[in-house]
């Protein structure tokens, strides 16, 4: 499994997704994405940026949208 890091919105996230849907992979075959928010101090603001993990199942796979996406 290779992970794809990706420090964008949930709805970017859902975009990608969408795309990968629409090439004709599955979620839970081909691939899995996460979405994380971001983290935050009450008293200095946002500590840490959302992100969104996308784990491939094919290196192929990761190696093609890693380069389209980043």
């Amino acid at each position: 499994m290779i992970t794809l890091r990706l420090e964008i919105s949930a709805s970017q996230g859902m975009d990608h997704a969408k795309e990968l849907r629409l090439a004709g992979y599955s979620q839970g075959i081909d691939y899995d994405w996460s979405y994380h928010p971001s983290l935050n101090d009450r008293f200095t603001g946002p500590t840490k940026p959302a992100y969104v993990l996308f784990y491939f199942y094919k290196e192929s796979l990761a190696t093609f949208y890693k380069l389209k996406w980043q």
